[in-house]
């Protein structure tokens, strides 16, 4: 149980960090408006949340809006779809078993991976994807809950990030600690941390708040290290988990824990403020341009209602029935006539589509949708795989900011997560640390191809050329090695792949297949030939025969000596 000190220090520590924060939440706030407003709201954590969260959208260009759409969609299809595989399981150093026994223990990997890949189907994982990864694009920090319920069943939640306050561990350079804001009603409490009646803080316990069902209060939670804060809690758990209810922050409501960390905090480039919040992302560079979109379509509307329907002058007192093809009387010097504004703003389509052309850049728009971006323009696959392999280059940086801030931690988790409820039924301990994850995902594979095969599919078109010229060239090439990098690039399924040993056990055998053809082919030919022999010299001794009535041409002549 943490002292009543420790819970005022803990928490005056959590308004230093929201401080730090705020000129985040401010931009946050800016992107949700001119970005996406119905995708995040008002972002407000200091009041419970209500039907104004669910902002009616003003947006009037949703060009941005698209591209930011495309970013999270594309993301999520290229990097972690549920219809094909993204990780698998190898062993980190495979020397460490026999060959026999390393190639059971590969099978034995493979069969976890799919395992694993079953129990994140079941569970909302890739539900949760396409919010994770639009944040991640628009507001440069991407937050993400994952743990068990009480049934076993394993849960994410995509966690809005203006909910955390977050904590960066320079150590190690990854967030460790978050605090969040939560409003939740008493039955919700009870049920999130289990706690009775009579725990329940002072506040939910009187006559109007047990009336009231749907009475909401803010929750405070702290996620740690143990050693965090010097706590001396009684459990054992080496992640803790504390939770204050508003207004009584000196007793927790909650004490608990978990042994590992129950969530990652994804930042697209790192700030140096110790907050481990994201920065530089596509949304906060384009949120300005965003906004200029707006303005431009408003002006551009606004001249369109002038063009189509300009303020009319007239004399004071004239009254006249406009109407399309209709006649007008105008008194003895009065004046009736449309007053032209100047409202030609066709200058400025070449600003919005310069601005909307940096903002697809930015999104890697042109990645995701190459096919159609590039129709009519790629007419040779070569263009079309130079310019996949630019744009992949390009993404490297905040590729591998999500293999080790979001891919890792969840695949590390879950892999433990279900060792521990004995969900692999193969008894083999085998230790996440001794494991290799290879990311096999359509992105990734493009990636290790761009980097490692392209070079050496490269050479090997400049080399084929003289292979024909010179055969004996073919001598200096292992084609073996060759498909085996080639498997791995592409993420193949390494059963397609066989070993070295056994590839030579084939080829020998075919060798041996193929010369033992030759030598029986070599045996019935001159089976072939003495049995024309032995037929011939048969028939010639026989006395009538056609042999041997047969006259020499060269009878009667002798030899002169």
């Amino acid at each position: 149980m943490i002292t009543v000190q420790q819970s005022r220090d803990i928490l005056l520590v959590m308004k230093q960090q929201r401080a730090l924060r705020e000129p985040y939440l401010r931009l946050w706030k800016m992107i949700a408006k001119w970005i996406d407003p119905l995708q995040y709201g008002r972002m407000d954590a200091e009041s419970p949340p209500t039907t104004a969260d669910m902002v009616s959208t003003k947006l009037m260009d949703t060009t941005i809006s698209y591209y930011s759409q495309v970013f999270a969609m594309g993301l999520q299809g290229y990097t972690c779809s549920s219809q094909s595989a993204f990780f698998g399981l190898q062993p980190e150093d495979p020397s460490m078993w026999t060959e026999e026994r390393g190639t059971e223990i590969t099978k034995i990997l493979q069969s976890r991976a799919r395992k694993m890949y079953r129990m994140l189907a079941r569970s909302n994982f890739y539900r949760c994807l396409n919010g994770f990864f639009k944040s991640f694009g628009d507001l440069g920090t991407a937050i993400m809950f994952f743990g068990t319920d009480d049934k076993g069943n394993i849960y994410f939640e995509n966690v809005p990030a203006y909910q955390c306050v977050t904590i960066e561990n320079r150590l190690t350079k990854q967030v460790d600690t978050l605090f969040r804001t939560l409003w939740l009603t008493r039955y919700e409490i009870q049920k999130m941390y289990g706690i009775t009646d009579d725990e329940l803080p002072k506040v939910m316990k009187t006559a109007d708040a047990r009336k009231d069902y749907q009475k909401q209060y803010r929750v405070y939670q702290l996620f740690c290290p143990r050693d965090r804060f010097e706590m001396d809690l009684s459990t054992g758990f080496a992640h803790v988990s504390i939770a204050w209810v508003e207004g009584e922050e000196d007793r927790p409501i909650f004490e608990g824990g978990t042994d590992f960390q129950p969530f990652c905090v994804c930042a697209f480039g790192r700030s140096s403020d110790g907050t481990g919040l994201g920065c530089n992302s596509p949304g906060m560079r384009q949120v300005r341009g965003s906004k200029a979109l707006q303005k431009i379509l408003m002006d551009q509307l606004s001249a369109a209602d002038l063009m189509s329907a300009p303020p009319i002058k007239k004399t004071e007192n004239v009254q006249a029935n406009i109407m399309p093809g209709g006649f007008v009387t105008i008194p003895p010097g009065g004046d009736i006539a449309p007053l032209q504004m100047g409202a030609d703003l066709s200058w400025t389509e070449a600003n919005a589509q310069k601005i909307a052309r940096i903002a697809k850049a930015d999104y890697f728009v042109d990645f995701f949708l190459m096919l159609s971006q590039y129709s009519g323009q790629v007419n040779t696959a070569t263009l079309a795989q130079g310019l996949q392999n630019e744009q992949v280059k390009m993404m490297t940086f905040f590729l591998d900011v999500l293999k080790s801030d979001f891919f890792e931690p969840i695949i590390d988790w879950l892999y433990n997560t279900m060792g521990r409820s004995h969900a692999f039924d193969d008894r083999e301990e085998i230790p996440y640390t001794a494991l290799q994850v290879d990311y096999v995902s359509p992105l990734f594979r493009i990636q290790r191809q761009a980097v490692t095969i392209e070079p050496t599919s490269t050479a090997m078109q400049q080399i084929l050329p003289y292979i024909q010229v010179d055969p004996t060239l073919t001598a200096y090439i292992d084609f073996h090695q060759y498909a085996v990098a080639v498997a791995e690039a592409t993420g193949a399924d390494t059963r397609i792949i066989r070993s070295e040993e056994e590839a030579r056990a084939i080829i020998e055998a075919q060798q041996k297949a193929e010369q033992e053809a030759r030598q029986r082919e070599m045996d019935i030919k001159q089976q072939d030939a003495d049995t024309k022999t032995m037929l011939a010299a048969k028939t010639a001794s026989e006395p009538g025969s056609e042999a041997s009535e047969r006259k020499s041409p060269y009878a009667g002549l002798t030899l002169r000596r």
